[in-house]
C-alpha cells in the first residue's frame, strides 16, 4: 500500500458518499430490519434536499480523488508528472473532466501553414483550404506521413525565393481537372531522391569502414 501521509483517513470518504447514495436509493422503501420510524419505510426527501445530497456525493468523490493523489505525491510515491497525469485520468474516469479530443490535422495550421507565414508573412493563412487539400492528398497517397510533408515543405521553402512561394493550399494543389498543378508532388519526389542519395552515401561509407 502506498501513500499514508494522512493515515489513510481519505479511505472513509467513499463510505460517506455511498451512505448518502443509499439514502437516495432507498427513499420510500420498506426497511428490511426493524424500522426506526413508525411507518416502516425509509424517509423520502424533497427535491431540494435530494439535489443537495447529489451535489454532496459529487464533491465527496472529487475530494477523495484529490486527497488520494496528493497523499501519494506527498508520500513520495508519485512525482509531479504522475500527480498531474493520474489526477487528470481519475477525474476523467469519474466524469468530472471531459477527455480532450485531439485534432489530428491541427499540425497543418501550427506547423505546415506556419512555415509559409514565417518565410513570407503575406503567404500565411488559407488554413481551412490547406486542411481540406491535405486530407485529400493523404487519402490519395496512404504511404505519405506528416514528417514527409514537413520535410518536403522545408526543402521547397529553402530553395525558393520568398517573393515567389505559393500559398500553402496552392502548394498542395492549384487548379482543377487536367489543368491542376501538384507542386508538392514534384518537391516530394526531390525530397525522396535526396533521402535515397543520402542513404546511398551512408551505405558506401559503412562498406568502406
Amino acid at each position: 500500500m502506498s501513500g499514508g501521509t494522512f493515515d489513510y483517513v481519505q479511505s472513509r470518504i467513499p463510505e460517506i458518499s455511498e451512505n448518502i447514495q443509499e439514502e437516495l436509493d432507498n427513499q420510500g422503501k420498506i426497511y428490511d430490519e426493524d424500522p426506526p420510524f413508525g411507518d416502516g419505510k425509509h424517509p423520502s426527501y424533497s427535491e431540494d434536499v435530494q439535489k443537495i445530497f447529489k451535489d454532496g456525493i459529487d464533491v465527496l468523490k472529487k475530494a477523495y480523488i484529490y486527497a488520494q493523489r496528493i497523499d501519494w505525491f506527498l508520500a513520495g510515491d508519485d512525482g509531479e508528472d504522475n500527480l498531474k497525469l493520474r489526477l487528470k485520468e481519475e477525474l476523467i474516469k469519474a466524469g468530472f473532466l471531459e477527455e480532450e479530443k485531439v485534432d489530428p490535422w491541427a499540425w497543418v495550421k501550427s506547423e505546415y501553414c506556419a512555415m509559409f507565414k514565417a518565410k513570407n508573412p503575406k503567404k500565411g493563412g488559407k488554413i481551412r483550404e490547406s486542411v481540406a487539400r491535405m486530407k485529400k492528398m493523404f487519402a490519395a497517397m496512404p504511404e505519405i506521413r506528416k514528417e514527409d510533408v514537413i520535410a518536403t515543405t522545408k526543402l521547397y521553402l529553402s530553395q525558393t525565393d520568398s517573393r515567389f512561394i505559393r500559398f500553402p493550399h496552392y502548394f498542395l494543389k492549384k487548379g482543377q481537372g487536367a489543368d491542376a498543378i501538384y507542386e508538392f508532388a514534384d518537391w516530394y519526389d526531390k525530397y525522396k531522391e535526396a533521402q535515397e542519395a543520402g542513404a546511398g552515401r551512408t551505405s558506401t561509407i559503412n562498406t568502406m569502414q
